[in-house]
């Protein structure tokens, strides 16, 4: 600006009628490929420069600022821009995983960060499982704009990835194990898909809420439905079926893809005479479980003999025991885990 009779005056070059305001750029899209992302950095810009100037090719940090608030790795997230993609390339593979003032940093093209990816769930988390046994087991595949365990807890949570590309290969593999206990990932389903039964879910909540405990919910606090292609309408596990379980004729099937269909279930049980896919009561969602009930074959040699997998999934497949047993299954599971 200028001094005029004592008062300072800012002068800006004059624009064409009409013409917008030109915004600073923060990064080109033709030159996405030669930045990078660096996660969780808990230092000063001047700190984190001072380890960048010795890879080649570096060139300046456009920003520095603070993570989303569950994000993680946690900290600030750096764009770094590089003479070239080689260079910066070069620079994911140094700095990713890498342990920079005391902690683990990840690193990324600013090519495979999206503002949005898809949403994820992870289902059959143990009840004390915090946020950082999650991110202890997913931390291997990419750094996380959300990781969200609703409280409280209910035996899942909700993951969201930086990178497309993290988010797949995650779905790809599956199954993590959290505190030594296998849990499974995969995609969201549309909420809306799901909003019909929400008042159902909630008075079977409110009506259960006194008698079921949180050790108990993984096999007893259940909404069995068929699948949205059937005819049959949503009912809970009822003495019938329970009966069923009693006769030795009714398997429960784990590790379900969660997409998976009742139609796709009798492809791989022709001699079913029905068969149940497990939601969950509070969500509506699928529990990646199954029950499925044969009419003359018995289950025990369909366990023995033969090893199903559907979607790249191997199915764990046993004997379906009745409501009364559920509750000194849970028992004996969980004394064996403290023994161990």
């Amino acid at each position: 600006g200028i001094m005029v009779d004592g008062n300072r005056v800012q002068v800006n070059i004059a624009r064409i009628r009409g013409e917008k305001k030109k915004q600073e750029p923060v990064i080109e899209k033709t030159e996405k490929n030669f930045s990078i992302y660096i996660f969780g950095v808990q230092s000063e810009q001047k700190a984190l420069y001072k380890r960048l100037r010795k890879i080649q090719g570096f060139m300046q940090i456009i920003r520095l600022e603070s993570s989303p608030s569950k994000a993680c790795p946690e900290g600030k997230i750096a764009l770094v821009k590089f003479e070239s993609a080689k260079h910066a390339a070069t620079a994911v593979k140094c700095l990713d995983d890498a342990v920079f003032k005391g902690v683990h940093i990840k690193a990324r093209s600013a090519a495979e960060v999206k503002h949005k990816t898809d949403r994820l769930i992870l289902r059959n988390l143990s009840f004390d499982a915090n946020k950082e046994d999650v991110w202890h087991a997913l931390q291997m595949i990419g750094p996380l704009r959300e990781l969200h365990l609703p409280q409280p807890q209910r035996g899942f949570c909700f993951l969201q990835f930086f990178s497309a590309k993290d988010a797949a290969n995650a779905l790809r593999k599956g199954i993590f194990s959290v505190n030594d206990r296998d849990v499974a990932l995969d995609t969201c389903v549309d909420k809306q898909h799901y909003a019909p039964k929400t008042e159902l879910v909630v008075k079977e909540q409110e009506d259960d809420k006194n008698n079921e405990k949180e050790e108990q919910q993984d096999e007893e606090d259940v909404v069995v439905q068929e699948d949205s292609n059937s005819s049959t309408s949503s009912a809970k596990i009822d003495n019938t079926k329970i009966d069923d379980a009693a006769q030795g004729k009714t398997i429960f099937v784990r590790n379900l893809p969660y997409g998976a269909t009742s139609n796709q279930l009798k492809t791989l049980f022709p001699q079913a005479e029905s068969i149940y896919i497990v939601h969950d009561k509070v969500t509506g969602l699928p529990r990646g479980s199954a029950f499925v009930k044969f009419k003359d074959t018995p289950p025990s040699s369909i366990i023995d003999d033969l090893k199903l997998e559907l979607d790249g999934r191997e199915l764990h497949l046993t004997l379906a025991v009745p409501r009364a047993q559920v509750s000194q299954v849970v028992k004996s599971v969980k004394k064996e885990d403290k023994r161990e």
